[in-house]
């Protein structure tokens, strides 16, 4: 069963005409509303949340063998056009640009095509930035090895086994 209820639709008709979804805007930050689901029980009430007792671990690794769609994937060219490789996760990305050509890697650098892909497919606008500076630096010989500096960011941001 599939249940398709907006959620002022569903606190409205249900809890006390409306009361929670008139409360909500008048709610101060760090506050939250609880009510019930069904019309028993009192109507909603407000609490503040006890602080964290472990700090918050965003867990980037499970997001580096995350494969993208076909028509997603980063395609390496070589400048002339011809296709050497095919990266659909960030861990077949590091792989990749491990065994190119430098040629291959100076293209797509020069161009910004890697911080492109981070952040138009995965949508890391952290990464993509930092490997914006990298592709910027590289070109301006500012960085010897290309290479090594994407992965080293890739590494970083979500860990040495992606």
């Amino acid at each position: 069963m599939v249940w398709n209820f907006g959620l002022k639709a569903l606190l409205a008709g249900s809890h006390g005409n409306g009361r929670v979804v008139s409360a909500l805007p008048r709610l101060p930050r760090g506050e939250f509303v609880m009510t019930h689901t069904r019309d028993r029980g009192p109507g909603p009430l407000t609490f503040v949340a006890t602080p964290r007792a472990t700090p918050h671990i965003r867990h980037l690794g499970k997001y580096a063998d995350s494969c993208v769609s076909p028509e997603q994937a980063f395609v390496f060219r070589r400048p002339e056009g011809q296709v050497v490789g095919v990266a659909d996760s960030l861990a077949s990305f590091r792989h990749t640009v491990a065994g190119l050509d430098h040629a291959v890697l100076a293209h797509h650098a020069g161009r910004h095509d890697f911080s492109r892909w981070m952040r138009d497919v995965f949508s890391d606008q952290k990464l993509a930035a930092l490997v914006r500076k990298v592709e910027a630096r590289w070109t301006r010989g500012e960085i010897a090895d290309l290479r090594e500096a994407l992965d080293r960011l890739v590494a970083l941001r979500y860990g040495p086994g992606s």
